[in-house]
């Protein structure tokens, strides 16, 4: 991934340098899943949890300067977060199979992901035709 330099206004503003993060995820996991047949759809609720563990990301520098800094030799560097090695990902998920297409909602999060939090929502429709 990277990321563009980007600036601030004023003289106390921040210029900072393009920024590149090398990333390398391995994710080992669990799903597990049933089909409830009714009368008018099959209702297929899933549960999942997945262990994963980053392979490559390091902690970098990322270079800036201030705005007011008219020599621009008052350079800086920040360094990234050592990056979570090993986090969890756990997550639900309901699908309704319909004659004319289906329809899905579903949820995950990763858990002890150091400072990080990830959560989604997702939802859907299929149609046939």
């Amino acid at each position: 991934m990277t990321l563009p330099g980007t600036g601030m206004s004023a003289d106390f503003g921040l210029t900072v340098d393009g920024h590149t993060v090398s990333s390398l995820l391995g994710e080992v996991g669990l799903d597990l899943s049933r089909v409830i047949q009714t009368r008018h759809a099959l209702i297929v609720p899933q549960l999942n949890a997945s262990y994963l563990h980053e392979f490559e990301a390091e902690r970098s520098p990322i270079r800036g300067r201030f705005r007011g800094d008219l020599a621009a030799v008052a350079a800086f560097d920040l360094f990234s977060d050592t990056p979570d090695r090993d986090f969890f990902n756990v997550g639900a998920s309901l699908r309704f199979q319909f004659l004319w297409g289906s329809f899905f909602v579903s949820w995950d999060r990763h858990f002890d992901h150091g400072n990080y939090t990830f959560e989604s929502f997702n939802g859907g429709l299929r149609f046939e035709f």
